[in-house]
């Protein structure tokens, strides 16, 4: 079996898979965000598995999460780097960022020059970090003792056509190659399992370790999605709705870079997540029928910014809002709100792609469970939507990975098409009400952009 190990937000899963297709998983939480934790809940995690027929791992975390001279991390939650990122973006052409990292710089925090730029200047005046991580690299150090993580893992900072670094971009910084992790190919082995990690998760000595990648590309491996055409929704604590292109997308309002052997363009959310924990903790959301709702009147819109929101406004901002409650809304009512809403933020990525050629939309994680948010979803985008089979795509992405890398297959689609398969489509019915009421949901933001900085304001 390979194993396939992602390093999530809050937890770490792992997925094994032979050649026959059966597969074995074991997942564990994590308290704090440490390095010492992340490690601990790996080791519990392969401890649950029947280990002996593990022959090769493969790796896969969260990207934005750094970790600077092994002491001080920035988890991708966290606030910080406005001004670095509107400093970068001030002080480079999108042309630069072409040229350099083979995409426009994206209005995120979390890429890796703000973020970087903005923990030097918490430290100690002129001061030279040694090494700049990030999880899967303090993974493959401990599993191996090798210092090595991909391209994809390191977008807004490396060439993802060349695979090195941007020198223009260390420079920038004033760091070096040495500085960072090593760049190789996901499909390459990073080295072989050491003695003291092999006895502590219980694997066999000097097994391979292939580099693995991002968590996001690694999911998208996991649901198939690998050539042009292919379309996605990935759902969890953010989400991810994009579509696999031939050329790199222009519109600066979803982010755009080389994948593979073509291009992925996609908007990520801040809250869906949050804001569906919010409609399940406070509105019963978990029995709400979306039947009841095609024709009701009078319901409330839902603005699902309760976390502030990324693509396509980019507003960190932004709150959660109830419009057009009435003295007969239920709390049901609101439920549906909130249901409708997280589907309105993903349709408003949707509008800025193409997706006149889109034939159905792949999607995974948590939030494929409700079946209600599907269907409104496929009313509202008039396109079937497919859920892959295995749930913890990240980590089969890279099982996936390992297994290109092991030989088992020639290629990523050929495993794909091996390894990947699906539950029945579900197929849009008629809701015309669903773009009216979307057009007054965008309309709601802009009128309310100001006062949401009002509102920030106030209440520091």
């Amino acid at each position: 079996m390979i194993a396939g190990i992602d390093l999530g937000t809050s937890s770490v899963k792992i997925v094994c898979v032979d050649k026959e297709g059966n597969i074995q998983k074991a997942g564990c939480r994590y308290q704090e965000n440490t390095v010492e934790e992340w490690l601990r809940a790996i080791r519990k995690a392969f401890l649950k598995l029947d280990t002996d027929k593990i022959t090769a791992l493969s790796l896969s975390s969260q990207v934005g999460t750094y970790i600077m001279d092994e002491t001080s991390i920035l988890s991708w939650r966290s606030g910080g780097g406005e001004e670095e990122l509107r400093e970068l973006q001030e002080t480079f052409t999108q042309e630069e960022f072409l040229a350099e990292i083979s995409m426009r710089h994206p209005s995120l925090l979390s890429y890796p020059i703000p973020r970087i730029h903005y923990m030097q200047k918490r430290t100690e005046p002129d001061h030279i970090p040694q090494s700049i991580c990030q999880p899967k690299e303090c993974i493959c150090r401990y599993l191996t003792g090798r210092n090595v993580s991909d391209r994809y893992s390191w977008r807004g900072l490396a060439n993802q056509q060349t695979g090195a670094y941007s020198q223009k971009f260390l420079r920038y910084l004033g760091i070096s190659d040495n500085t960072l992790p090593f760049l190789q190919s996901p499909f390459a082995q990073a080295g072989n399992l050491l003695e003291e990690p092999a006895k502590a998760c219980g694997l066999p000595l000097g097994i391979p370790v292939y580099t693995g990648c991002n968590d996001f590309y690694a999911s998208l491996i996991g649901m198939g999605i690998v050539k042009p055409g292919d379309c996605f929704d990935v759902t969890g604590t953010s989400e991810h709705m994009g579509m696999i292109t031939e050329e790199l997308v222009q519109n600066t309002r979803v982010i755009a870079s080389p994948y593979l052997n073509g291009y992925v363009a996609y908007g990520v959310t801040a809250s869906s997540g949050a804001s569906l924990d919010l409609g399940l903790r406070e509105f019963d959301l978990a029995n709400v029928r979306y039947e009841v709702y095609r024709n009701k009147k009078n319901l409330p819109i839902f603005l699902p910014y309760v976390n502030g929101e990324r693509a396509p406004i980019y507003d960190s901002k932004a709150r959660g809002v109830f419009f057009g409650i009435g003295a007969d809304t239920t709390r049901e009512d609101m439920a549906y709100a909130v249901m409708e809403g997280v589907a309105f933020s993903t349709w408003h990525i949707m509008e800025s792609l193409p997706k006149e050629k889109i034939s159905q939309i792949i999607c995974a994680g948590g939030a494929t469970r409700n079946k209600e948010l599907l269907q409104l979803k496929a009313d509202l985008f008039e396109i079937p939507f497919v859920c892959a089979k295995e749930e913890d795509t990240s980590a089969y992405g890279a099982c996936m990975i390992g297994a290109v890398g092991e030989g088992w297959y020639p290629d990523i689609r050929s495993a794909v098409e091996t390894m990947c398969s699906y539950d029945p489509a579900v197929i849009p019915g008629e809701n015309k009400r669903l773009q009216d009421r979307f057009a007054l949901y965008k309309k709601i933001y802009t009128d309310l952009q100001q006062e949401f900085k009002e509102f920030r304001r106030i209440n520091q």
